[in-house]
């Protein structure tokens, strides 16, 4: 994880747009050459911003026992980074999935329109419950948060059915 890093160098990707969690997609690239010189370049898919940066192992002082340190450390906590990284992906899922519900629903070109004001209620009360669930829960694990994220979809599930009923049966009376 980025806290147990190690900062070799930095160098700044300008131009990126403002936007929710997850959703800039940046491409990083690193490259290793025979000489050992690390090369990092990242691009933000959006804007079409880009940096690059050389890290030469003498220049910042890298000596073979300080490599060789380093990669011992990263493999002693391989597995708890991959634990952690799945706990983090499960919740930036529920937490994409709440928020692009409540979006969903607050468009009036988008769902909004098609909800009756008891739906819109209902959808507004699960997804506050959901957001102060996940901000009580910040310790939850996956299992659980996969569970959240299943029971709300659910909940979910019945409301868009009623609309799709609704709209079958208003097009059906149309063409009568």
């Amino acid at each position: 994880l980025v806290k147990d890093n190690k900062l070799l160098a930095s160098f700044k990707l300008n131009g990126i747009r403002p936007a929710p969690v997850g959703v800039p997609e940046i491409k990083v690239k690193f490259y290793i050459d025979k000489d050992g010189i690390l090369t990092v370049t990242a691009r933000d898919e959006d804007s079409g911003s880009s940096g690059k940066i050389q890290v030469d192992r003498s220049k910042y002082h890298l000596s073979d026992e300080v490599i060789t340190k380093m990669i011992k450390e990263a493999k002693t906590f391989e597995e708890e980074d991959k634990k952690l990284k799945e706990k983090i992906e499960a919740r930036n899922d529920l937490e994409s999935y709440v928020y692009s519900i409540r979006n969903q629903f607050n468009d009036w070109n988008d769902l909004a329109g098609k909800v009756t004001h008891e739906e819109k209620k209902d959808i507004d009360s699960l997804v506050n419950e959901k957001i102060a669930w996940m901000e009580e829960n910040e310790d939850a694990g996956v299992w659980e948060l996969r569970r959240q994220k299943n029971k709300f979809k659910d909940e979910i599930d019945l409301i868009m059915v009623d609309i799709l009923l609704r709209e079958e049966i208003g097009g059906a009376k149309e063409e009568l």
